[in-house]
């Protein structure tokens, strides 16, 4: 709680009782100093009243910038800001600090006619400051020689204050900050995407400069899609024929064109020969080719091809079973000399069949006159 200030107390009807006095002072201790930024330091102010007896001290004001530094408050649990009394006198009637304009006003006085002496420099109060900006700042006491309403010593109604030292307090040396080293500039080289695995790519990057920072850092990861590549498909050996044939690669989904060129490949040239047709057939999926023997049964000549166990086109597959064809077809694909074969025997067949009926036919025809 704010005090009323002593001073018009003590320059009442006491004022011509005064005798002739010796001086007094008001100090800073220490005066000078140098802090960094952010530090905290405490100042005394310190009274000698030079052996004379005194009633009373005013500090009205002391000053400080509160741009360069801000008081600590002594007494927290008090409202507004204090600095720490001193036991010089046992009555203090005023500590008060305004922040804004930098201002400190401080009373202290005696008390049941006990005055208060002292032959040297002795603590009446204790501020304590923290250093907002390190630079050059001055703390001084509003002092006027035998003026009334500045900082004064009462004694006997009179004021003795003579001479006031003031503080001047500035930043501390520091050492000048190191250069800063030269920025590091990131340079990445990175390995060759991994395959692709749950829909994810991942890579290794190396920075050459080893910076320590990743700023700059290419991706590590990439989503991807799964593609099946189908194998490459070998070139078939040369098929037993007269004629050469080159037959296309077909990639993972064969074309209609390629089916057609491949069938025509299996079905015509294989499926020649008495009896043999060959045809090309189309359904609502693709198109193929088809060999029959005299219309009694025939197979899908791209069976052929999609089935050999090698799974490519190889010159014989006649080992591989029926795969649902119907003779003559068996196997999937002929050699020549099975083919002749087989046409030989169908040939002797039919001539069989036509001597057949020729015989019978001559052997009516002679019986007939003698009927």
């Amino acid at each position: 709680m704010k005090k009323k200030l002593l001073l018009p107390i003590f320059i009442s009807g006491l004022f011509f009782a005064a005798i002739s006095v010796n001086a007094a002072t008001l100090s800073l201790s220490p005066s000078s100093g140098n802090y960094s930024l952010g530090q905290t330091f405490s100042v005394n102010i310190f009274l000698d009243t030079k052996g004379q007896a005194v009633d009373g001290v005013d500090i009205y004001h002391l000053n400080y910038n509160p741009a360069h530094l801000e008081v600590i408050d002594d007494n927290v649990s008090q409202s507004g800001v204090q600095v720490a009394p001193g036991a010089l006198m046992p009555m203090t009637l005023a500590n008060t600090v305004n922040a804004n304009n930098g201002k400190i006003t401080f009373s202290q006085i005696t008390a049941g006619g006990i005055t208060f002496t002292s032959s040297g420099a002795e603590t009446l109060a204790i501020i304590r400051f923290k250093v907002l900006q390190a630079v050059d700042t001055q703390v001084y006491f509003d002092f006027v020689q035998n003026g009334t309403s500045d900082n004064n010593v009462a004694s006997k109604g009179k004021d003795i204050l003579t001479a006031v030292t003031n503080g001047n307090y500035g930043p501390s040396s520091q050492p000048s900050a190191p250069t800063p080293p030269a920025p590091c500039i990131e340079s990445w080289t990175c390995a060759t995407w991994s395959s692709c695995k749950n829909g994810t790519q991942t890579r290794t990057c190396v920075d050459a400069k080893k910076c320590g920072t990743t700023n700059k850092r290419p991706g590590l990861s990439q989503s991807c899609v799964f593609t099946l590549t189908a194998p490459a498909i070998p070139t078939p050996e040369p098929a037993p024929s007269s004629l050469p044939i080159s037959l296309p690669t077909p990639s993972a989904t064969a074309s209609s064109a390629f089916l057609e060129s491949t069938t025509r490949y299996f079905a015509a040239d294989y499926c020649k020969g008495p009896g043999y047709k060959y045809s090309l057939q189309e359904d609502s999926e693709n198109r193929y080719g088809f060999c029959s023997f005299f219309g009694l049964g025939g197979c899908d000549a791209w069976d052929y091809y999609c089935k050999c166990s090698s799974g490519g086109l190889v010159a014989d597959c006649k080992n591989n079973g029926d795969y649902g064809c119907s003779l003559p077809c068996k196997g999937a694909i002929y050699s020549i000399s099975e083919r002749g074969f087989g046409a030989i025997l169908v040939i002797i067949i039919i001539i069989f069949i036509i001597r057949y009926f020729y015989a019978k036919r001559k052997k009516a025809e002679v019986i007939k006159p003698f009927m």
